[in-house]
C-alpha cells in the first residue's frame, strides 16, 4: 500500500509540474524613458545585422603591399569607403584612382563606396564623378558627400548644420540626376557632440 501511495503521489506531482511552470511568465524590466539616454536591450532580436558593418576606409595614403593582398582579400570586409578622410575634401578624384579603387574593392569582395569632395567643390564636379562611374559600368551603389563636416570649423570652414544641409541638397540633386539609383549616406560625423548647430 505504501508503494502504491508513493507512485500515486509521484504521478500527481508530474501531472501538476507543467501547469505550474507555465502559470507565470518571467518578468522583464522595461527601462523608464529618460531624456538624453540611450537604452539598449540586448535580449531583444530586432532582425539581422547588416553585413555592411564590416567596412573600412581606404585612401591614397594607404598602400597594400603584394604580400598583404591575400590578407585583405580574406579579411571579410564588405564595404570599402574611398577616399575616406579629409584627403577627399581637399582633392578631386582622378579617373585612374577611381578605377584602381573599384578594382581593389571587387578583389576584396567589398561594395565600393565613394565619398565625393564637398568643400571647395561644386555639385557639377560631384555629378561628374557619378557619371564617370556610371559610364564605366561600375554600379557603385553607395555614395557620400564630404567628410565629417563637424570638423570643418576647426579647419577654418565654418558651417552650421542648416547651411550644410542646404548645400548638401544641391550636391545630392545633381548626383541623383545622373543616377537615381545611388544611395547617399551621411553626413558622417567624427563624433556626436550634442551641439545642435553643429551635429
Amino acid at each position: 500500500a505504501a508503494a502504491a501511495t508513493a507512485e500515486t503521489t509521484a504521478a500527481a506531482a508530474a501531472a501538476e509540474a507543467p501547469a505550474a511552470s507555465a502559470a507565470l511568465p518571467t518578468w522583464t524590466p522595461v527601462a523608464t524613458p529618460q531624456p538624453d539616454v540611450l537604452v539598449v536591450d540586448a535580449s531583444r532580436n530586432l532582425g539581422p545585422i547588416s553585413p555592411y558593418v564590416y567596412g573600412t576606409n581606404f585612401g591614397p595614403w594607404v598602400a597594400l603591399r603584394l604580400e598583404t593582398m591575400p590578407l585583405a582579400e580574406q579579411g571579410g570586409i564588405t564595404i570599402l569607403r574611398f577616399p575616406g578622410g579629409e584627403w577627399g575634401d581637399q582633392n578631386d578624384l582622378p579617373p585612374m584612382q577611381i578605377d584602381q579603387f573599384v578594382d581593389l574593392a571587387r578583389r576584396m569582395g567589398a561594395e565600393p563606396y565613394i565619398h565625393v569632395r564637398f568643400r571647395d567643390s561644386t555639385p557639377e564636379k560631384a555629378a561628374s564623378v557619378v557619371q564617370y562611374a556610371k559610364d564605366k559600368g561600375y554600379n557603385i551603389r553607395f555614395w557620400s558627400i564630404g567628410n565629417e563636416p563637424n570638423l570643418y570649423e576647426a579647419g577654418g570652414h565654418g558651417w552650421t548644420a542648416e547651411e550644410f544641409a542646404q548645400e548638401w541638397r544641391k550636391f545630392a540633386d545633381a548626383m541623383r540626376a545622373v543616377d537615381p539609383n545611388i544611395l547617399l549616406i551621411g553626413p558622417e560625423l567624427s563624433q556626436y557632440t550634442g551641439t545642435p548647430d553643429v551635429d
